[in-house]
């Protein structure tokens, strides 16, 4: 990933729209406040590399670690993936800190806060994480999200109820529009769901290590 200077940043910042623009700059104040929390930093940074490798928030879950309301945590969220978005295409801090502040997004007050926060990200790690994340994504639409929930089926015979049976009822959405199913799974479907799916992250965990094998093998 090329890594932009402070002009390159500012355009891309300005080609936000201003909803957003105002929704990063007004959260500055509760990241600050969320950062002074112990271990805040690490764990905020630990969910923002979660918020690019899965396209979700999980911000009751950083509430909860880190003990705090989960609005705060919200608003730690937005900034903390917006300064990462832009730390993968810098290596200057300094850079990126003037572009935010002559975009008008980030307020001087919180320039203390953003420095405190950029070390975490781990830049030569992040840039390689939002690469693998950028490549695994190509070609076909990527998974998003999942919707699920358990509805009970009934047989009814006459005024009564003969038996029932529960089911998952799912949507299943992918980055595409054009790519969404709805579906349902019976108990015995969902246990064999989950056991594929076990299958294939222990596949993906082997196909892992054989890749930092080769990597490792490369450099010799």
């Amino acid at each position: 990933m090329a890594s932009l200077d402070r002009l390159a940043l500012q355009k891309y910042i300005l080609q936000l729209d201003d909803q957003s623009r105002t929704k990063i700059r007004g959260s500055f104040a509760n990241f600050s406040l969320f950062l002074k929390y112990p271990d805040a930093t690490q764990a905020l940074a630990d969910e923002v590399r979660e918020i690019f490798a899965t396209k979700r928030a999980d911000s009751a879950s950083l509430a909860k670690r880190v003990g705090v309301e989960e609005s705060m945590a919200s608003d730690a969220q937005t900034v903390a993936a917006f300064l990462t978005g832009l730390a993968g295409a810098t290596e200057s801090d300094a850079e990126l800190i003037e572009a935010a502040i002559e975009s008008d997004v980030l307020p001087k007050e919180a320039v203390e806060s953003v420095r405190t926060f950029l070390p975490s990200l781990r830049r030569q790690d992040l840039k390689r994480e939002l690469d693998e994340v950028q490549l695994a994504d190509s070609t076909l639409p990527s998974f998003d999200h999942l919707y699920s929930s358990v509805d009970v089926r009934l047989r009814f015979t006459g005024d009564g109820v003969e038996f029932a049976v529960p089911v998952i009822v799912a949507g299943l959405f992918s980055d595409s529009k054009e790519q969404r199913i709805w579906f349902q799974l019976n108990k015995a479907q969902a246990v064999q769901l989950v056991k594929t799916l076990e299958e294939r992250l222990h596949q993906m965990e082997l196909a892992n290590r054989w890749i930092r094998t080769r990597g490792e093998d490369s450099k010799k």
